[in-house]
């Protein structure tokens, strides 16, 4: 699945921004580096979402869950989307974090 991939992808970026090596996160967030490096890899096909939040929290980042209407975002998606991405620019970690 191309989300879990990109979502690795994600993850690796932002760790590897903060020059924490894998075995470090790994034990911050309870898992495995294996599985951590797999995770990554997005070679995971159905990851945990607890394991999942526990790596994202070692990062000093969340995971979200919004309502989708499929379709155009409406004027409030985009200007939640403006926000959250002038955001990111000012912060020098997440400009590592590449989103899609």
């Amino acid at each position: 699945m191309q989300e879990l991939r990109d979502l690795g992808e994600q993850i690796a970026t932002n760790r590897k921004a903060r020059r924490m090596p894998v075995r470090r996160l790994a034990v911050v967030a309870g898992v495995s580096p294996a599985w951590l490096a797999a995770l990554e890899k997005g070679e995971i096909a159905d990851p945990s979402i607890a394991k999942v939040a526990r790596v994202l929290n070692g990062l000093d980042l969340d995971l979200r869950v919004r309502e989708w209407h499929g379709g155009v975002p409406d004027l409030d998606e985009l200007s939640e989307e403006n926000e959250r991405l002038r955001q990111q620019l000012r912060d020098p970690a997440a400009r590592a974090l590449r989103f899609r």
